[in-house]
């Protein structure tokens, strides 16, 4: 996880622990693929090879969490996912960066790294004890990491890495029903937009983000509480960049869909 999301998931624990009401939802699941794809190229709009051909699984840290903030007439929602890539496959586009060259049918190792997080803030529509409808927007830090070499023998022996970051503001739904210790809710954020982000260049992102939740209650007193939960999160991430100031044209497609499982705390 890099150093920036640290410190964003530090500073959304400090601003929780300023408020009544607070849930906190923390997983560690360990999706077994992802879809998608990586290209890069100097000159023209780079072909995506597949995250399945470059044989990419995760490897190393993963991590989620969620916090609830209940509001009077509004809710507060902070989420945070990391995930880590690697392995070995086959090019199926050219990957051009300057004078390093690896192209397609190149066998080649690589890491992708992704990071999310994400403050949502929504105000209720519906006047109800039991249900909660709320619209709103929210803001998030996407972070990627991205690295590959050539591996062929006899092959060029070029090797690349690259990491950056997009801020993006979306809009923010929820839907929340509660019943004594049980609650089930449902959030998406979505974003659609073309930016252009200093050295990074034109950036044209798309980013969908639906998080399905069940929480019950087990045990709570006056000072807190202890639940479990489960849910599904389906996740993408589109980006094209554009006349980078560095290396030109580059493509990324991310997208994962899992069930989770965790404990839930109450304060």
């Amino acid at each position: 996880m890099s150093p920036i999301a640290l410190r964003l998931l530090f500073l959304f624990a400090l601003v929780s622990c300023r408020t009544t009401g607070v849930d906190v939802h923390l997983f560690d699941s360990q999706p077994q693929d992802v879809q998608g794809g990586h290209g890069l190229n100097q000159y023209e709009a780079p072909r995506l090879s597949s995250f399945a051909d470059l044989g990419l699984e995760n490897v190393g840290q993963s991590f989620g969490g969620r916090i609830d903030i209940p509001q009077e007439n509004a809710h507060t929602t902070l989420k945070l996912i990391s995930r880590e890539y690697a392995g070995t496959g086959i090019l199926t586009g050219d990957y051009t960066y300057e004078h390093e060259h690896i192209p397609t049918g190149s066998q080649v190792a690589t890491e992708f790294d992704f990071t999310w997080a994400s403050w949502q803030h929504t105000w209720d529509l519906l006047p109800s004890d039991n249900w909660d409808l709320g619209l709103g927007l929210g803001l998030g830090y996407l972070s990627l990491q991205t690295g590959i070499e050539d591996i062929t023998p006899g092959g060029t022996g070029s090797s690349d890495g690259d990491d950056g970051w997009i801020p993006a503001a979306t809009l923010a739904g929820r839907l929340a029903y509660h019943n004594g210790p049980l609650s089930v809710s449902a959030s998406l954020e979505w974003l659609a937009s073309s930016l252009e982000l200093g050295s990074l260049g034109q950036v044209d992102a798309e980013l969908g983000d639906a998080d399905f939740l069940v929480s019950y209650t087990v045990f709570q007193n006056s000072s807190g509480g202890l639940g479990l939960h489960a849910g599904f999160r389906d996740s993408y991430v589109i980006t094209n960049i554009s006349e980078n100031e560095e290396y030109g044209n580059a493509g990324i497609e991310y997208r994962q869909a899992y069930p989770y499982f965790g404990l839930s705390l109450f304060f």
